[in-house]
């Protein structure tokens, strides 16, 4: 049987970081979960989802510059 738990913080940083303890505590097979990601609405309305950890992002936001910069 799965459970859906939505927690609400007061900012989208605080999310991330939760969401990464949280990982961390799957890798120590403490937890078990399906997936994990945070949602946040922006001030104009739109709605974003991530679910790559925080340490991913930051090496997809580098491979994109490399990218970028290769492709001129």
């Amino acid at each position: 049987m799965s459970n859906l738990f939505a927690i609400a913080y007061p900012d989208p940083a605080t999310a991330r970081q939760v969401r990464d303890e949280a990982i961390a505590l799957q890798k120590q097979k403490l937890i078990e979960l399906e997936d994990i990601v945070v949602v946040e609405r922006r001030d104009d309305g739109r709605i974003i989802q991530t679910s790559l950890t925080t340490e991913e992002e930051e090496h997809l936001r580098e491979a994109v510059k490399a990218a970028q910069g290769s492709a001129v």
